[in-house]
């Protein structure tokens, strides 16, 4: 059995593979987890070889479909996932969404795949921040806030400032990449509301937000440092 975690809600899916190793552990399973992206040989060692400690195995991958290259290696790989010849249980865990890699795993009876998304809500925040329109951008942030914790908003916050320093500068960077045409479109009316320099400015500010945080080097919490963000824009 294949259980394929992904999705950009991180702390969701994190959550989830925790739930699972506490119930594995619950079980007296083995875990294995590889802290280096995996060889085909290492993948088929540990998930065919008999367990010397334990009845069942419970095998953990993080980021490896996302660090599959094109190429007949990952043809290999990914073929022999599809087959599931083997009785230890596999979870691949992804910090980002990764449909498209998955497309022909999905098709396969014996794999199961779990999206955590983040909710809508937190885009249309993002999207309404800009110089002028506070009151709206509270608004969506306090409704954000609903089904999202702060850390998740605020990193959606400067990935957002990413994208539009990048958009304003005509720099690529893996967030534009990926944009579809009516996504720029969209983005469009919000980049034209800033400066370059106002955007620059925003950046520095979310950088020093998260260091203050990080370092306990701030008197208030992080709800209230985007708060007042938001108010200095």
């Amino acid at each position: 059995m294949i259980t394929i975690l992904h999705g950009d809600n991180q702390i969701s899916s994190r959550d989830e593979l925790v739930s699972i190793k506490q119930a594995a552990r619950l079980r007296s399973d083995e875990i294995v987890e590889f802290s280096t992206t995996p060889t085909i040989t290492d993948i088929v060692q540990a998930l065919e070889s008999p367990s010397m400690f334990a009845s069942s195995r419970l095998v953990i991958m993080e980021n490896f479909i996302g660090s599959l290259r094109p190429g007949a290696n990952r043809d290999t790989i990914i073929d022999y996932l599809c087959k599931g010849a083997f009785d230890a249980r596999l979870v691949l865990w992804e910090g980002k969404s990764v449909g498209r890699s998955i497309i022909k795993l999905k098709r396969q009876k014996h794999i199961t795949v779990k999206e955590h998304a983040l909710p809508s809500t937190i885009f249309s925040f993002v999207d309404s921040i800009m110089p002028g329109n506070t009151t709206m951008a509270l608004k969506t942030f306090r409704t954000a806030l609903e089904t999202t914790v702060p850390e998740i908003i605020f990193s959606m916050i400067v990935r957002q400032f990413r994208i539009l320093i990048a958009l304003v500068t005509n720099a690529t960077i893996p967030e534009t990449a990926r944009l579809a045409p009516w996504q720029k479109g969209k983005i469009s009316r919000q980049v034209n509301s800033f400066t370059k320099e106002q955007l620059v400015r925003a950046y520095k500010e979310l950088l020093l937000i998260d260091y203050q945080v990080k370092t306990g080097r701030t008197s208030v919490d992080l709800t209230t440092r985007i708060e007042q963000f938001m108010m200095n824009l």
